[in-house]
């Protein structure tokens, strides 16, 4: 693993943390910020992703756009698009304007958490 792929991972593993802690410690006012962090984890991981592939990056946040990065890389990936757009819509409530709810931040965790697996179990670790 370089240690490029480890700090995208350690990051990612970082945001996943944060947003386990602050939903088991829920108040109304943080539902936002746990959607922000479930979609961070996830970015991170498809940034991780691609690095492992020898792609640069971009400084984008659509996760589905960083998952048509790696269309064709890994066949047994199973990234669905309507989910990714979900958990990236729902990191959206971080300005202004809305708030999200409990059920979102739960939603965007239990997103977050599947993904999570799916990508970590491509990850290699040498």
């Amino acid at each position: 693993m370089t240690d490029t792929l480890r700090v995208w991972v350690r990051k990612a593993e970082a945001d996943f943390k944060a947003a386990k802690k602050i939903l088991a410690e829920f108040e109304p006012d943080s539902a936002d910020i746990v959607c922000f962090h479930c979609q961070q984890t996830i970015e991170k991981l498809l940034k991780a992703l691609a690095v492992q592939c020898e792609i640069a990056p971009p400084k984008i946040h659509d996760l589905v756009q960083l998952s048509n990065l790696l269309h064709g890389k890994y066949e047994d990936l199973e990234l669905e698009e309507r989910e990714l757009r979900t958990l990236y819509r729902l990191s959206s409530f971080r300005y202004p304007g809305d708030f999200a709810l409990k059920s979102d931040a739960e939603l965007a965790f239990s997103l977050c958490q599947k993904y999570r697996e799916r990508l970590l179990a491509h990850i290699k670790w040498d």
